[in-house]
């Protein structure tokens, strides 16, 4: 009943037969001040980040494998002569298998006990003793051999599995320069192995045996060349395991101070067969020379952003002039689907094996016609005067579709699509007039859109505006953000990888909480307690999420939403005065204007309400997200399980609070109302017209969907043949790609102007059917649906009131569509 549904809109206050009210106050003043307030806080506890020691460089600053900033000077010691980040080689990698080899070779067994040989070597079988002591001393010999072990380990992998195997054979080092010189530096380091390792005290041993025993075995000779060249301190500030320079591989300045391969050739060479059939030189090259070639097209990029907008105008036109038959043709195109679907599924269900699909299909019909006749006879007692020739629906043969589970299946889907197009077909015939009513409703949305182009002007600036609040905010939130406390990780040392870093079933003391932090070894810093030899270590995260940051995440959220708020309501208002103008002054009369200073000057209290609302609603799904983080660093499953289900929970609600926001916005705009009572004034409007709101939903999708479809294609063709008329030579790739991003952007800023222009046209025309306003402001395509003598004739109708609607629109007494 009209009592449960709300009550209608009625002459009297809140008239907008002249548009949307005149008459106005402001509303929602506390949710003003409390806007104010929160934008207050936020800079005050920016400006307390900022004088409490963040510092953004740490977000962005290289880090070596210790998790020490280069360039500054940080809990590790004072890095700052040391910019650059470049990579050394990791001995533990490629040097420990080979000294294992030696150790455990018959040359090494002869210099231990048998117990200590034992127990050094029980694990033998591993890579480095498959060496013989010939090979180790030709791959010591050249050191640049050590890269065939890398190569091999890697011809089995991915490019993306490459780059992460690859920094097991790096070590990651802050250095004066990216290539510093060795030969010249003086430095030296001999090898031993890591403290931790179970053969390192087998090894030191093998050593004192060796020295007590003199030179001239091969052994000795062998192990003689375990002896680097290494970088300078003054180059390299770490112990001399971590500055041996990779062979055959130089690096020079990268982007930020990150190094980088200064010869790609080089670097194919030492992967060698790693990086089979992948040129990295021509791919480089070619990514290099499409972004090139970009930046000397730019004045085509300006060409065909303007194309684009040319393109999105032309759509709207063809919305407003062949939008009825292109959306009755989709609409029944769904039918023909699935019947279709579901014939041909039941005709290969039945189909016998060596009979065409349409032989098959006949038989299927005869069969039906057959039976149906015969059920009619037997009901009515009533011999068919007409014989139709039964066929045995049994195939002697066998089927087409051997596996009688797939034939049930085949049948069951047929079946369901054939009853699928039933229901759609007379969802059709029920919702007729409603679906009129939603095509002259997109009809006189792309009217207003090509009437006003102006309005797109609203957009532009959200974006603009939008994009410095994000600037500003994240240049505020980075400072509060890399503040990271001395003891967010522990300092101590560990004994395992498992301790710092957990496993696949627990955290460790490194990750136990989100932000994670990550374990690293060091062998330069080994403690010893009780025999136990401790190496592992804690590195803090780049950044720390506390509560600071927790409330400046609030804000952004809050003035995002207040953000797309005021443009709704901007659009809204200049829908609803160009809707109520004579159709002689549309298109004229400025619409913009009003609608801006409503939204600013008497709304924005209201506007901070709704967005209120959501920003709580968010962040709450964000809360939620992050507490799963949480349980996923201390490996808590159910609970990830649960707070991601909360998560979605609260995104579903969030997508219900912002239709109904939007239409509160409306409301707003249009009537000047508080924002609680606009938005039960909007629940109630749309509960007595679901059925208009879910007809007009259904077919904005397909407009959205042929909109975003057809402006980013059209804008891709164009800017392909502008850019071969200006620049022929071009490599078309990047060029083309930022085309179609372009396109795309374009499609949406037209169709969320149309959308909003649909729905507050929607409102509208249902308010001056409530209203009972008749006159000259009616546009065209809404004039065959508001005439009031009619109106009483189609509530009449029923559910399925197509018929009469074209009834009375060939009487020019068409229906105004009902609830």
């Amino acid at each position: 009943t009209n009592s449960n549904l709300g009550q209608k809109n009625t002459k009297g206050e809140g008239d907008l037969s002249d548009g949307p009210v005149r008459n106005r106050h402001v509303t929602d003043c506390a949710c003003t001040l409390l806007f104010v307030c929160q934008a207050g806080c936020f800079w005050f506890l920016s400006g307390k980040a900022i004088s409490a020691g963040g510092d953004i460089s740490t977000l962005f600053l290289p880090r070596d494998f210790r998790g020490d900033y280069c360039g500054v000077s940080s809990g590790g010691g004072n890095l700052s002569f040391y910019p650059e980040l470049t990579y050394s080689l990791s001995v533990s990698t490629t040097v420990d298998p080979i000294a294992y080899g030696l150790l455990c070779s018959s040359a090494g067994e002869a210099m231990l006990s048998s117990d200590v040989f034992a127990e050094a070597c029980s694990g033998s079988s591993s890579s480095g003793s498959s060496y013989s002591l010939s090979d180790i001393e030709s791959m010591l010999s050249d050191p640049s051999q050590i890269m065939s072990t890398f190569s091999s380990s890697l011809s089995s992998l991915s490019m993306s599995q490459i780059v992460d195997e690859a920094l097991q054979y790096f070590n990651q080092v802050c250095a004066s320069s990216c290539s510093p010189n060795s030969t010249t530096s003086g430095r030296t380091w001999t090898y031993s192995p890591p403290p931790n390792a179970v053969w390192a005290e087998a090894w030191n041993e093998m050593m004192e045996t060796l020295s007590d025993s003199g030179a001239g075995s091969s052994l000795q000779i062998a192990i003689s060349q375990l002896q680097f060249e290494a970088w300078s301190y003054e180059d390299c500030p770490y112990a001399g395991r971590y500055c041996i320079p990779f062979p055959m591989i130089s690096f020079s300045t990268g982007v930020d101070n990150y190094c980088a391969p200064a010869d790609l050739g080089s670097m194919e060479a030492a992967l060698g067969d790693a990086l089979e059939g992948v040129n990295v030189t021509d791919a480089f090259q070619s990514v290099s020379s499409s972004i090139s070639d970009f930046a000397t097209t730019l004045d085509a990029l300006g060409v065909v952003a303007a194309a684009s907008v040319v393109i999105g105008l032309l759509f709207m036109l063809g919305v407003r002039m062949f939008a009825k038959p292109i959306i009755w043709l989709c609409i029944f195109s769904i039918f023909v689907i699935l019947a279709a679907g579901g014939y041909a599924s039941v005709v290969r269900a039945n189909q016998c094996a060596g009979s065409s699909f349409v032989d098959a299909s006949q038989s299927l019909a005869e069969a039906t016609a057959s039976k149906a006749v015969s059920t009619i006879s037997n009901a009515t007692n009533i011999s068919s005067p007409v014989q139709i020739e039964s066929t045995d629906s049994s195939c002697s043969d066998g089927y087409a579709v051997t596996d009688e589970t797939l034939r049930e299946v085949l049948l069951y889907c047929g079946y369901a699509l054939l009853s699928m197009a039933a229901l759609w077909l007379l969802l059709i015939i029920c919702m007729c007039s409603r679906i009129r009513l939603a095509i002259a409703i997109t009809q006189v949305g792309s009217a207003f859109v090509e009437s006003n182009p102006q309005t797109l002007l609203v957009p532009i600036l959200q974006i603009i505006v939008g994009s410095m609040w994000m600037a500003t905010w994240g240049v505020c939130a980075a400072f509060m953000v890399s503040y990271v406390p001395a003891g967010y990780v522990p300092s101590q040392a560990y004994a395992t990888e498992a301790e710092a870093a957990g496993n696949a079933t627990a955290s460790g003391a490194c990750n136990s909480r989100w932000p994670t932090g990550f374990a690293y070894e060091d062998f330069s810093e080994c403690t010893s307690t009780n025999s136990t030899v401790s190496c592992w270590y804690c590195g803090p995260p780049r950044f720390m999420l506390g509560e600071e940051f927790a409330y400046a995440f609030f804000c952004l959220l809050w003035h995002n939403a207040f953000l797309i708020a005021l443009g709704q309501c901007i659009i809204a208002g200049a829908v609803g005065t160009w809707f109520f103008a004579n159709n002689a002054d549309k298109g004229s009369e400025p619409v913009l204007c009003r609608s801006t200073r409503n939204a600013l000057c008497y709304n924005f209290g209201s506007l901070a309400f709704g967005s209120l609302i959501i920003a709580i609603v968010q962040f709450l799904k964000w809360v939620m997200r992050y507490l799963a983080e949480q349980a996923k660093a201390q490996k808590n499953r159910v609970a990830v399980v649960v707070f991601r289900a909360l998560a979605s929970c609260l995104w579903c609600f969030e997508k219900c609070i912002k239709f109904l926001n939007k239409n509160a916005y409306i409301q707003v705009a249009l009537k000047g109302t508080p924002f609680c009572t606009s938005a039960k004034e909007a629940f109630f409007l749309i509960l007595r017209n679901i059925v208009r709101f879910g007809a007009l939903a259904m077919l904005g999708r397909v407009v959205d969907f042929l909109g975003i479809s057809f402006i980013t294609t059209a804008t891709a063709i164009v800017g392909y043949f502008v850019l071969q008329a200006l620049y022929p030579d071009a490599n078309p790739i990047v060029p083309l790609a930022c085309y179609i991003l372009m396109g795309y952007l374009v499609a949406r800023l037209f169709l969320n102007v149309y959308a909003l222009a649909c729905d507050t046209s929607l409102q509208c025309f249902i308010i001056a059917e409530e209203m009972e306003h008749r006159g000259d402001f009616i546009p065209s395509a809404l004039q065959s649906f508001i005439k009031q003598n009619d109106l009483q004739e189609v509530h009449e109708g029923g559910c399925c009131s197509c018929c009469s609607s074209r009834k009375v629109a060939d009487n020019e007494s068409p229906e105004a569509g009902q609830a």
